[in-house]
């Protein structure tokens, strides 16, 4: 998952539902011989298709999509591979790993080639940076991240391929069904509200039709833009959005009026129609996995909020989201007009009691809402939920104590430890990109995951622990270090320890294999340590000393969040850095010298490492650390150092 976090393979792929038939007067472009060329057109990303590229002080960027500005329109010579900006007249340059304008001279750095709706040379390629809507230069992969779809290419492509309207699941053989659904989805997106959808989307299966008859209704909301979200090096970016129990139908024009005309409390204000923000595509993981694509591709859309009303829609329709891309302190109320009620249980606005009437909503979809949590799912998974309050609690409890691990203060006070107010988001979905589950926000599951099921959470609930703990990683600091796939099980057995569920990793004797692996002469924890093994490594030291416990974690990243920036940067600079100063912060969170146990599993700590902790004169440990094992019937007695 590695790639994920710093590179975004699971987008958040949000697109707007842009309106304006000025806004896309060029949609076809000007005619060429070679059907690779085209002329004054936007690029837009097919992971963030709200985001088409752009040139800033002769920087190539991505900017939300608007043809009226000169800046974010393109003209590209197949022959010449030639890619020129309108603004300009400049060409796309390769300068180290980004994307620059300089007069166009035909030189290797300007040549780029079009194909499969990628622009790359020399094995490198455009890519879209999910971690903070950049793009840049990245090894080709053919990913939706590097994936860019220009109007008048995709037009053309669906003139040429004149097929009847796709049917899901389309197989992976399917290219061109699939090819076609995508630039189908473009179109629609593009075509302006007085006009009807060139390409109308069967919703009856995914995710879901409302019918005609089902009344629409207003509802004004009031958003709470006020948010704290942490900011130190790769942790993953939540999202503040809120849920207004509101969802619009397919196709339906529906209204948002801002209530203000203070553009201020209006800034970076987006609505978001449908959660499920994962992009499919034949590259996707879990599609590759499965042969087929189980639902369109790409079903979410996002529009920017201005004051005032705005109109838009969804050719696939889902839950309304008010999305606030920056904390504002203030609220702001909202009237939404021409939507269907949606089930929304509330933790503490609403109880058991309310549960029926709630579950009774149209909607297809619907979501809960705790504390700390929301889960959005389909109707016939609310159906089976009779405890929302014991599900939500549950899952409040458990991130609950994910933040205590993490060295979150439980006060609203300033620094380094204050807690994220965001609320996590779980989403089912009939197909993700890849993984049974995967973290960011939001968190998406699969069939299967039964998020619904307060029994399996609090009993069997490693996945939404292993997937909140992937949240809270300090990935570059240490957790990457010690392992994405382990570091972030730390919070997953803390989770089911206090909830007094059985420990995953004694009862599938974890413990045991690694030992084993250990006593090999030639182990290297660089190149033989699985993720399980990273994990012993560092439960181990957990075990150690009982009188901290849990708590020599909830320290490590509390210190690691106490170093100022420059510090941080020069850790997440390389493996090594951080190999280093984890050694050296466990070594005085513990007030022992753990160079004994870092040795034994050929951890690549440096000699300047080891020397410095030698001089703080600690003692060593009065056991071998690397030997430990709390299996049950495991043969060996689980000694631990008592201070």
């Amino acid at each position: 998952m590695p790639r994920r976090l710093y590179k975004g393979i699971y987008l958040a792929a949000i697109v707007p539902a842009l309106a304006s038939s000025q806004l896309f007067a060029n949609l076809d472009g000007a005619a060429t011989s070679n059907t690779k060329s085209f002329t004054e057109q936007l690029i837009v990303s097919q992971a963030l298709s709200s985001s088409c590229l752009d040139a800033v002080n002769s920087t190539v960027t991505l900017s939300y999509c608007n043809a009226n500005q000169t800046s974010q329109l393109w003209s590209y010579n197949a022959a010449a591979q030639q890619l020129v900006n309108k603004a300009s007249g400049q060409c796309v340059s390769k300068h180290k790993n980004q994307l620059k304008l300089f007069r166009c001279n035909n030189s290797d750095e300007q040549n780029w080639s079009l194909d499969n709706d990628s622009f790359s040379q020399n094995r490198w390629a455009f890519d879209v940076n999910a971690k903070n809507n950049t793009v840049i230069i990245y090894p080709a992969h053919g990913g939706s991240n590097q994936r860019w779809l220009v109007p008048s290419q995709a037009k053309s492509y669906i003139k040429q391929h004149n097929l009847p309207a796709a049917n899901y699941p389309l197989k992976l053989e399917d290219s061109t069904a699939i090819e076609l659904d995508v630039k189908k989805d473009l179109i629609n997106r593009l075509t302006p509200l007085n006009q009807a959808f060139p390409y109308p989307r069967d919703v009856s299966e995914f995710p879901g039709a409302v019918k005609d008859s089902t009344p629409r209704i207003s509802k004004t909301v009031s958003i709470d833009r006020h948010y704290y979200e942490m900011d130190i090096p790769s942790i993953i970016t939540r999202k503040h959005w809120t849920s207004t129990g509101l969802y619009a139908a397919a196709g339906d024009i529906i209204n948002i009026d801002v209530l203000t005309d203070d553009l201020a409390k209006t800034d970076s204000l987006f609505a978001i129609i449908n959660v499920h923000t994962d992009v499919l595509s034949a590259g996707s993981g879990n599609v590759k996995k499965t042969g087929e694509i189980r639902r369109y591709p790409n079903v979410s859309s996002k529009t920017l909020l201005k004051p005032g009303s705005n109109k838009l829609r969804s050719q696939y329709g889902g839950q309304v989201i008010i999305y606030s891309a920056s904390p504002v302190n203030t609220s702001i109320d909202i009237a939404i007009s021409n939507v269907v009620e949606a089930p929304h249980f509330k933790l503490g606005r609403d109880s058991n009691a309310d549960w029926s009437a709630i579950q009774s909503k149209p909607a297809p979809w619907g979501v809960l809402e705790g504390n700390g949590v929301y889960l959005d799912l389909p109707k016939s998974a609310l159906e089976q939920i009779s405890d929302p309050e014991a599900l939500l609690s549950t899952f409040d409890q458990g991130l609950d104590m994910i933040h205590y691990l993490a060295g979150f203060d439980n006060n609203t006070s300033k620094g380094p430890h204050q807690k994220p107010t965001i609320k996590e988001r779980f989403v089912d979905d009939v197909q993700i990109t890849a993984g049974f589950a995967h973290a960011n926000y939001p968190i998406m599951t699969s069939p299967g995951w039964e998020l619904h099921s307060v029994e399996k959470v609090q009993q069997q609930g490693w996945g939404n622990w292993h997937e909140l703990g992937h949240n809270y990683q300090q990935f570059c600091l240490w957790s990457r270090p010690f392992g994405s796939e382990s570091t972030n099980n730390i919070y997953s057995l803390f989770v089911q320890e206090k909830l007094n569920a059985q420990s995953r990793i004694q009862n599938e004797k974890r413990y045991s294999k690694a030992i084993k692996k250990l006593a090999s002469n030639d182990f290297d924890f660089v190149k033989d340590a699985g993720a399980w093994d990273k994990l012993v490594f560092i439960m181990q030291i957990k075990h150690a000393f009982p009188d901290l416990g849990w708590d020599v974690f909830r320290q490590l990243n509390r210190r690691f969040r106490e170093l100022n920036k420059r510090q941080q940067d020069l850790v997440c600079a390389t493996d090594a850095a951080s190999f280093d100063i984890t050694f050296e912060l466990l070594s005085e969170i513990t007030q022992y010298d753990l160079t004994q146990h870092f040795k034994a599993w050929k951890v690549p700590v440096s000699e300047q490492s080891y020397a410095k902790v030698a001089s703080m004169k600690l003692p060593s440990p009065t056991l071998d650390i690397s030997a430990i094992n709390p299996e049950p019937k495991s043969g060996r007695n689980v000694q631990r150092i008592a201070k």
